[in-house]
């Protein structure tokens, strides 16, 4: 493989992992959408006025700390999908305009010596050379930043999960002491 060809690759692939992680971001809105009802629900079927107060105690810390996970992951994904409103700069190749003109420019500074066109052809492709390695070194920065920021956003996913568990306990004792006094 060239190296013309192999900075190609390594630009595609850099472009579909761009694609990747744009269209990664559905299934940690699912469960934001999925963590945040159950959240509601739990706050809102709480039996409040428990005889248990060590139960009231537990279950406002678990919420508590299962809603700031929840309000973590969200900046994580706001940070994952657009930078928080910020955007990403991710650069394209130029118009194929451009690299004519600058094809044609450089076959016009080689053009008195026919001998060296050859070496024409060679500047030329490592012109391009160098915009694809430094457009792929920016979009895997880029991409590199994204995903940590959606593996940052899973985790608290799950943390907010586990807290969300621990506090449907005191939930579930509170709801048992509710239904025993009726």
């Amino acid at each position: 493989m060239n190296r013309f060809m192999f900075y190609k690759s390594l630009y595609d692939r850099e472009l579909h992992r761009k694609e990747f992680l744009i269209n990664s971001a559905n299934v940690p809105i699912g469960i934001l959408t999925a963590l945040v009802v159950v959240c509601a629900f739990l706050l809102k079927e709480f039996n409040y006025e428990t005889h248990y107060q060590w139960c009231y105690f537990l279950f406002l810390v678990f919420i508590s700390l299962g809603i700031l996970s929840i309000i973590l992951s969200i900046s994580y994904l706001m940070k994952a999908m657009n930078n928080m409103f910020r955007g990403f700069k991710y650069y394209e190749i130029p118009h194929l305009n451009f690299f004519e003109k600058k094809h044609t420019h450089i076959m016009q500074s080689y053009k008195p010596n026919i001998i060296l066109k050859n070496r024409a052809e060679n500047e030329f492709e490592e012109y391009i050379i160098q915009n694809l390695v430094k457009f792929t070194d920016i979009h895997t920065m880029i991409n590199d930043k994204r995903s940590k920021q959606y593996f940052l956003c899973r985790r608290f996913l799950v943390i907010s999960l586990l807290f969300f568990i621990i506090a449907s306990i005191p939930f579930l004792i509170t709801l048992y002491e509710t239904s025993l006094s009726q």
